[in-house]
């Protein structure tokens, strides 16, 4: 079975018999209108057809949903298979959301966090990592979880989970991010001597190639003979194509140190490469080659 350490299983039979092809990518807040137990024998029963993967109360977490498996609680097959679901005691007259229910929920969304590689927790509509019960399309629960008697502190439980997260020491962070790519720059590509590596390349090399394909390409003279000096525009422009070939060769060299030095350090792949993109389009984007034409080229 999948789930939290900080939980005690309370089965339930209502739930999705794994997660439909979909992977963990958020969690869903949801509060119970009433107890931690009386929500408990509720989802215990199949003619209920409701259940979320974990329940919250002042002293204790109960887990009803193995993670492996979508719950019944999103009124939305694609969220509660690709979400963790928690419900919350309270929502009601007489059943407050105490602080300490708080730091549990806190404490079991962090943990939620550290092992699906969430990173840190953000509720922006369906646009964040977090969701709230009454944004789920398909809900009739408009007030779940915080606009109700007794709501719950929805920013509250996710700064303090963020909190926690800030405190790991094995959670990836931006600066883990800016020294795997500072490592990938530095990368000398078959043996290389420094000042030939891919960052030096891909800033100075190639856009140095073009430069000189222009500076000595010799427009023809009046007679329409060509005069090159040193090489040619086409000379120029083939060498100029071998070494973006060459690149090519060496971003899928690197792409697959990237990833496996991502592995190793517990990184996401595909975060680490989004990163190193970003930066190089920056580099490239604020380069510029200017050409001018003279009169005399004109005429020509």
């Amino acid at each position: 079975m999948t789930g939290s350490s900080l939980a005690t299983w309370r089965g339930s039979p209502n739930h999705y018999n794994g997660r439909n092809g979909y992977r963990v990518d958020h969690i869903t807040l949801h509060i119970m209108v009433g107890t931690l137990e009386s929500c408990a024998n509720w989802f215990s029963l199949p003619q209920s057809q409701a259940a979320s993967h974990y329940g919250v109360g002042p002293d204790r977490i109960y887990q009803f949903v193995d993670e492996d498996n979508g719950s019944w609680a999103d009124a939305n097959m694609a969220s509660d298979c690709s979400g963790i679901t928690i419900e919350h005691q309270g929502g009601i007259e007489g059943v407050p959301v105490t602080d300490a229910e708080v730091e549990l929920s806190a404490r079991l969304c962090a943990d939620i966090s550290r092992r699906y590689r969430l990173g840190r927790l953000v509720h922006n509509g369906l646009s964040g990592n977090v969701y709230l019960h009454r944004e789920i399309p398909g809900t009739d629960h408009f007030g779940c979880p915080d606009r109700t008697v007794n709501g719950l502190p929805v920013d509250r439980i996710i700064n303090r989970a963020n909190q926690l997260l800030e405190g790991d020491t094995d959670v990836v962070t931006q600066q883990d991010i800016a020294a795997i790519a500072a490592a990938v720059w530095g990368y000398n590509y078959k043996g290389s001597a420094p000042g030939g590596n891919m960052y030096n390349n891909l800033v100075y090399e190639v856009p140095k190639r073009v430069a000189g394909a222009v500076a000595t390409y010799t427009w023809a003279d009046k007679d329409g003979h060509g005069k090159p000096v040193g090489g040619n525009l086409y000379n120029q422009a083939r060498q100029t194509a071998l070494t973006v070939i060459e690149l090519k060769a060496q971003v899928a060299a690197l792409n697959a140190a990237v990833e496996a030095l991502g592995k190793s350090m517990g990184a996401d792949p595909e975060q680490i490469a989004k990163t190193i993109q970003e930066t190089v389009k920056a580099k490239l984007d604020a380069l510029e080659i200017n050409v001018t034409a003279t009169a005399a080229d004109a005429k020509d």
